[in-house]
């Protein structure tokens, strides 16, 4: 069995910036969906900013960067259940065969996987990935 709760990840904005957060962003899990795994009203784009060459004296804008810090919103978790089962049958004195069957994910319970990297953006608060399915193999091996 493996439990985990969900990996911590940085929120960015389109460009790749760190945004403003106004509020917390991680949704109560009764209300986190695929499509919306946090709230992305709760992270503005970081406003622009003029700076002046100290050299030049030109000035230029710039986006400063916000106050969101890294890691803020977890997640999805694991939730995986591996089941193995085996029976051996005496065919001979010094020979048997064994059977085994593996189920990996036995219960088929779906784990959704963040985003690719480390980064969810602000216009995308989804979940795009999901674990594997559940998988059964079955084995026959004779020993003699």
């Amino acid at each position: 069995m493996t439990f985990q709760s969900g990996f911590p990840f940085s929120v960015r904005d389109a460009t790749g910036g760190v945004p403003d957060r106004i509020c917390d962003g991680n949704l109560p899990s009764s209300r986190r969906t695929v499509a919306v795994w946090y709230d992305s009203k709760c992270f503005l784009p970081a406003p622009f900013i003029t700076i002046t060459n100290p050299v030049t004296g030109v000035q230029s804008q710039v986006q400063r960067a916000g106050n969101a810090g890294a890691n803020i919103i977890r997640g999805p978790g694991t939730n995986n259940w591996d089941i193995g089962i085996e029976k051996f049958f005496p065919i001979h004195e010094s020979t048997r065969l064994q059977f085994r069957s593996e189920l990996f994910n036995a219960v088929n319970h779906p784990s959704f996987i963040g985003p690719s990297g480390t980064f969810f953006y602000t216009y995308d608060p989804s979940i795009k990935r999901v674990g594997n399915a559940r998988d059964v193999q079955f084995a026959l091996k004779l020993f003699f």
